[in-house]
């Protein structure tokens, strides 16, 4: 039986990201007048840091620092900010890389960390959109962009049915690539890869395919990795839009709130990714993973405490680092199934007035002091030297 832990006040919301579409409303208004099963036999993971025949990876991630000496490892793990200016904060025993953020003209990058620049999409004009980020780009050559947050989250994110999404996938891929060629550009991430997000997905490719009579072109693949419920009208990710109804309620998962941490669920959604970027011819492409976290807000589910949540996160990174794959995963990084991740997040917590904030902050938005949660990342990213 499937339990239904929903608050008594009917809420569980997503906590709305910094809008990006302020942002944009002030650029523009200055301009405008002058993203299967584990098969049986797949190789075992090895030891992080190392190929599958022992000898040191080669690989060099999307995200690189030119500030500071991250270790190969280090360097895949990045951090999602919420509230605050990054440099509000004391980040550099975080050992992390890179960090995901609404994109800005001059991004901070505190002790070494990288800025990976996203998008969001709601709410914006797209055939206007690119005049907002002309003077981002032109300040951030090289980056690794992120189209979109959530397309498939509606109402809380940024709720594009397939068809609308690609049109500002189009849009924005092609003008930053042409004002930047070095620019990488990821697909925005979806909730969870589960099937009934992977056939939004599906139809994401085809919309594309159509309307451009061509494939879509993507160069980073990214998801987020949550384990949630789906249902149009209890908590969790809901239905996307644009899915028809017939199809949503046939792939639907139902899962508790105790699922929420249950590392098995997590590992075999990232085996599912990859295998039907496989089965796309996608498996040329990295894979990131731009929100891995525990949302159970402690406030409402006490079960989901410091150590609840820092074996989550050690196991989920102790995945992410060593597992590969000779027929999934990526070649270029020796078959590991991913290659970057971001935990969720920096600065999010929970708001007893708006009903709304997650678990697993790292640092606190109100005191910037470090958090239990931000001390156990530290201690695992030191032990990567």
């Amino acid at each position: 039986m499937i339990e239904n832990n929903r608050p008594a006040s009917g809420k569980y919301e997503a906590t709305p990201k910094l809008a990006f579409g302020l942002l944009l409303a002030i650029l523009i208004a200055c301009t405008i007048p002058a993203l299967a099963a584990h098969p049986a036999g797949s190789p075992v993971p090895a030891a992080p840091g190392t190929r599958s025949d022992g000898a040191t990876t080669s690989y060099i991630p999307l995200v690189t620092s030119h500030y500071r000496d991250f270790s190969p490892e280090q360097s895949r793990f990045g951090v999602n900010k919420v509230r605050n200016a990054i440099d509000s904060y004391e980040v550099y025993d975080l050992n992390a890389a890179w960090y995901v953020t609404p994109a800005e003209i001059n991004p901070p990058i505190p002790a070494g960390m990288q800025p990976v620049l996203l998008i969001h999409l709601k709410g914006i004009d797209p055939d206007r959109i690119t005049l907002a980020l002309a003077p981002i780009v032109a300040g951030n050559p090289g980056r690794l962009w992120l189209v979109g947050n959530e397309p498939d989250r509606v109402f809380h994110q940024d709720d594009l049915t397939p068809s609308e999404y690609v049109v500002y996938y189009h849009n924005i891929y092609h003008f930053l690539k042409t004002e930047d060629p070095t620019a990488q550009i990821a697909i925005g991430g979806v909730v969870q890869p589960t099937p009934l997000r992977l056939y939004y997905l599906d139809m994401i490719l085809d919309a594309y395919q159509d309307s451009y009579g061509q494939p879509m072109p993507v160069d980073v693949w990214n998801i987020h990795n949550m384990i949630l419920n789906e249902h149009p009208t209890e908590w969790g990710a809901g239905i996307p839009p644009g899915v028809p109804d017939d199809v949503a309620e046939a792939l639907r998962v139902s899962r508790s709130v105790s699922d929420n941490d249950n590392i098995s669920i997590f590992q075999q959604q990232i085996w599912d990714f990859r295998q039907w970027m496989a089965d796309r011819g996608q498996r040329d492409r990295p894979l990131i993973i731009t929100e891995v976290g525990v949302l159970m807000p402690v406030e409402w589910y006490p079960q989901f405490d410091r150590e609840r949540v820092r074996t989550f996160m050690f196991a989920a990174f102790d995945f992410m680092l060593s597992a590969q794959d000779g027929s999934l995963g990526y070649p270029g990084d020796d078959n590991r199934l991913v290659q970057q991740w971001a935990w969720y997040s920096l600065d999010d917590k929970f708001d007893p007035n708006t009903w709304q904030g997650f678990n697993g902050n790292l640092f606190h938005p109100d005191t910037l002091e470090i958090t239990g949660h931000g001390i156990d990342f530290s201690a695992y990213t030191a032990g990567l030297r």
